[in-house]
């Protein structure tokens, strides 16, 4: 018997879509992908928490570390006992990083996770627990260098936030520029958490390296920018339903609720957002220019007509990284448009002064 009572059946393939069946948008479009596989998103939730453990933990301490000096003072006015403050405190570290763990990442394995997302925001069917592992070990490089540079800004940003914050509560003459400095490193925060959107999409679909990644991230980040502030509302709301869950519920629930179905539907919501804007400024182009560029590339061997139909740039799965690095970047899509008008002004000088 595959699973248990059939409930973790992982070689079971999903309902599709039906013949014919209209493509629903927004809140609607949301339900009919998550509650068509609602078990495999609850099991793949969970396999995904199981690898933000250790995340988890290390925000965990970085929130406590940042939360405990900023409480301590409430002791010493004796409006609350110590147990209370440490409490407060340990319940707000708690949920701070499940925040930061969806918003960023919690492991490697985030490509694994985005991976199957992706593929269920596609209509494609993903095998979850071979595709999950099997994609994590392709990206483990980038999306461990990822989750590490992820773990460091963070603490930057606590402690510049901290810093500020301390400085702009103050009476001193600076008061107005480390306010200012404050909001501008809050609005850093929020554009990186954006940019993660973008960039565990790419790292699960094309072959770029991590530098190109973060840039067309931010490029997009900038292009789809009405998009994107719909986006930041909808990851503000799911934040503070995270502090509600935690501090006006209760801690268990909140625990439950993130164990099974938080990061599963947070991570749609981030697909349903990034995957249109990289299909329109990255496949899209792609598309119109495949015909253009594979004009002289006539295989010469059933070997290489297989290599160039796997390269379908609706269905990427084993691309040519030298394409993907020249044609994919969002950047260079910018330059060649730059090159193009700099040499039709050029032709038009030249006639001119002829």
């Amino acid at each position: 018997m595959a699973g248990i009572f059939g409930f973790f059946d992982y070689t079971k393939p999903g309902k599709g879509v039906e013949k014919g069946e209209p493509e629903k948008k927004g809140i609607a479009r949301f339900g009919q992908l998550y509650f068509r596989k609602f078990w495999k998103y609850l099991q793949l939730n969970v396999l995904y928490f199981i690898t933000c453990i250790p995340a988890l933990l290390l925000y965990w301490f970085m929130f406590v570390s940042y939360f405990a000096p900023m409480f301590e003072s409430l002791i010493t006015t004796q409006q609350v006992t110590a147990e209370q403050v440490y409490m407060s405190v340990n319940i707000l570290a708690i949920a701070s990083a499940i925040i930061i763990v969806l918003l960023f990442g919690g492991s490697p394995c985030a490509a694994g996770f985005h991976y199957i997302l992706r593929n269920y925001v596609r209509e494609e069917h993903s095998w979850l627990w071979s595709d999950f592992w099997r994609r994590t070990g392709k990206n483990l490089k980038q999306a461990f260098a990822m989750f590490v540079i992820d773990l460091v800004v963070v603490n930057l940003l606590l402690f510049g936030i901290r810093f500020y914050h301390q400085m702009a509560a103050s009476a001193s003459p600076m008061h107005l520029l480390y306010v200012f400095l404050l909001a501008l490193i809050v609005f850093v925060f929020v554009i990186y958490a954006v940019m993660h959107q973008y960039i565990w999409t790419m790292i699960v679909t094309f072959e770029l390296k991590l530098k190109q990644i973060v840039k067309n991230a931010f490029l997009l980040t900038v292009m789809a920018f009405p998009r994107n502030i719909l986006f930041i509302i909808v990851s503000a709301l799911f934040a503070v339903g995270v502090y509600l869950l935690y501090f006006y519920l209760s801690p268990l629930i909140g625990a439950i609720v993130t164990f099974f179905l938080l990061m599963s539907i947070y991570g749609l919501t981030m697909q349903m957002f990034s995957y249109p804007v990289i299909r329109k400024f990255m496949l899209d182009p792609l598309e119109e220019t495949e015909e253009e560029y594979h004009v002289d590339d006539v295989p010469e061997s059933p070997t290489e007509q297989k290599q160039e139909e796997e390269v379908k740039w609706n269905r990427i799965e084993e691309p040519d990284e030298s394409v993907l690095t020249s044609r994919n970047d969002v950047a260079s899509l910018f330059n060649k448009r730059l090159e193009e008008d700099d040499v039709k002004t050029s032709d038009e000088k030249d006639a001119k002064d002829e």
